[in-house]
């Protein structure tokens, strides 16, 4: 659970908007996100902030883009 909280702090931090509507889930170094967005930049912050978190070998990106 400790990193799950680590992961949604660092999204919530470097994300443009803000990442509640974002979940994510991780399994040893694979995270998932998942989620509805509004805009691609909002996609490359999530995938970004979960990138920089130390010991992740694998993002996942489930996002959705909204109409």
């Amino acid at each position: 659970m400790y990193k799950r909280q680590k992961y949604d702090c660092s999204i919530k931090r470097h994300a443009a908007r803000e990442a509640g509507h974002i979940r994510v889930s991780v399994q040893g170094g694979t995270v998932t996100l998942s989620g509805r967005i509004d805009s691609a930049s909002e996609r490359r912050a999530a995938k970004g902030a979960a990138w920089s978190a130390p010991g992740v070998t694998e993002v996942i990106d489930h996002l959705q883009l909204a109409p």
